[in-house]
C-alpha cells in the first residue's frame, strides 16, 4: 500500500498523535485525503474484501474470513487468537527488514468477533516508525471506520516463540485520559499457533486458575507440602475455576467484617473446594488457612472484580508430556504484556485426571532464571 508522502512538522505531528474518534464512513474526495485518512480507505478496503461473507445477526466463519484475506494477500488473524495466523512469513521479513534498516511499512489486520477489523500499519515518516490502528465495524452493510488512532511505535520484534510484540508510546495513557481511559501500550500476537494439544491443557488446567491474587505456580512445591501456598487467596481462583467467574465486592455471597474487606467462607464450603483441587485434607487446610474456630469459617479478602489486567500473566503450556501413571506434565510460559514477554517465567505444573473430567494439581516447579519476572504478590490478608 502506498503512503501520502507529505512531511509533518513536529507541531502537526502531536496533533496527529492525539486520540481522534471518527464516526464517518470511508468515502472522501482525492483532495480531502491525508495520511491518516489514507490509512482508513485502506482499512475499509480490506474489510470489503469479505463483506459477502458477513451477515447481520450472525455470527462471522471466521475460517472463511481468514482465507479470503490469505489469498488477498493480507496477514492476518483472529482478534481472540483462536486462528492460526494468515501469511506470518510477511511479518517475519518485515521485521527482519526494519532491524537492517530497509523496511519502509506493513500493515496486518485482525478479524474482530463481529466479523470488523483492527487494521495495523506500522510506517516510517523521515527517521521515526509509527503505528496506526484503524478499527472497521460493518454499518448497514458497509465498512465504516469507528475509530484511527497513531502513536510513535517504540518498539517491534518477532521472539523466538514467534511472537510479534510491538510497543507504542501512547501520551496521557492514564484510566482519566482525554482519550477515555487507559489502552495497554504493547500488543503480542503469536505468529505460530500453539499445538491443538498445548492450547487445549491451558484452556482446561491453567486458564481457569489464572496467576490472580496467588501463589500457586509462582512457589515450588509437590502432593500436599503446599504450607508455603497462601491458600486463603487461593480459594478465589479455584472458585473461578469452580464457577467460571470470580468473587467479587459486587456478588460477594460471604458475610463481611465491617471495615476491614475479610469475609468469611463456611468452613464445609472451604474445605471441599481445595480438596477438590489439591492434594490437602482438612488437618493440613486448617492448619495452614487460619482456620477460626469461633466462626467456623475460613478468612478471604475480596476487593473487587478479578479481570485479570495486563499487569498479571497469563499461562500457556508449550509442553505436555503423559507421565506412566496417567498424570500430565505441563510445561508453562507465562506471557507478560505489560514488559512485552513471551516468557516471564516458566513453571511445570503436575496434573491428576479424574474419569468424571475433574483434575487435581499435584505439584508445580519453579524454573530459576535470573531473568525470571515474577508478579508482584502480597496476600490479600492483612
Amino acid at each position: 500500500m502506498r503512503r501520502n508522502g507529505n512531511s509533518v512538522s513536529g507541531g502537526a505531528m502531536l496533533l496527529i498523535l492525539l486520540l481522534t474518534i471518527l464516526w464517518q464512513s470511508c468515502g472522501r474526495g482525492e483532495d480531502e485525503i491525508s495520511q491518516g485518512e489514507s490509512v482508513e480507505q485502506a482499512a475499509c478496503a480490506a474489510a470489503e474484501t469479505y463483506e459477502d461473507l458477513v451477515w447481520e445477526d450472525q455470527k462471522p466463519d471466521m475460517a472463511l474470513i481468514l482465507k479470503r484475506l490469505e489469498i488477498a494477500g493480507y496477514p492476518a488473524v483472529d482478534m481472540a487468537g483462536d486462528y492460526a495466523f494468515v501469511n506470518p512469513e510477511m511479518v517475519r521479513t518485515f521485521s527482519a527488514d526494519r532491524q537492517g534498516g530497509t523496511a519502509q511499512s506493513l500493515d496486518f489486520l485482525r478479524v474482530c468477533l463481529d466479523g470488523g477489523l483492527v487494521y495495523t500499519g506500522f510506517f516510517k515518516e523521515e527517521n521515526d516508525w509509527y503505528c496506526q490502528l484503524v478499527r472497521v465495524a460493518w454499518e448497514n452493510g458497509a465498512a465504516v471506520v469507528s475509530y484511527s488512532l497513531q502513536y510513535p511505535l517504540l518498539e517491534l520484534r518477532v521472539t523466538e516463540k514467534d511472537y510479534l510484540i510491538f510497543t507504542c508510546d501512547i501520551p496521557d495513557n492514564t484510566a482519566a485520559s482525554s482519550h477515555d481511559g487507559y489502552i495497554e501500550p504493547t500488543t503480542m500476537v503469536r505468529l505460530t499457533p500453539l499445538a491443538e494439544d498445548c492450547r487445549r491443557c491451558g484452556a482446561l488446567y491453567l486458564e481457569p486458575i489464572g496467576y490472580n491474587y496467588h501463589n500457586l505456580f509462582t512457589t515450588t512445591w509437590t502432593g500436599a507440602d503446599m504450607e508455603a501456598v497462601c491458600l486463603n487467596d487461593l480459594y478465589l481462583s479455584l472458585y473461578k475455576a469452580e464457577q467460571g467467574a470470580f468473587i467479587s465486592y459486587f456478588n460477594n455471597p460471604y458475610p463481611t467484617e465491617d471495615d476491614t474487606g475479610i469475609s468469611h467462607v463456611p468452613r464445609e464450603e472451604f474445605e471441599t473446594l481445595l480438596m477438590k483441587y489439591t492434594c490437602l485434607d482438612r488437618e493440613r487446610i486448617r492448619a495452614w488457612a487460619r482456620y477460626d474456630r469461633e466462626t467456623d469459617s475460613y478468612p478471604v479478602c475480596i476487593e473487587g472484580p478479578h479481570d485479570g489486567l495486563a499487569k498479571i500473566p497469563v499461562p500457556e503450556v508449550v509442553d505436555v508430556q503423559r507421565n506412566e501413571d496417567g498424570s500430565l506434565r505441563l510445561t508453562v510460559d507465562a506471557l507478560l504484556v505489560s514488559r512485552a514477554t513471551d516468557r516471564a517465567f516458566t513453571h511445570i505444573v503436575t496434573i491428576q485426571l479424574a474419569a468424571d473430567g475433574s483434575y487435581r494439581v499435584l505439584a508445580n516447579e519453579l524454573l530459576e532464571d535470573t531473568d525470571n519476572i515474577l508478579p508482584d504478590y502480597e496476600s490479600l490478608l492483612p
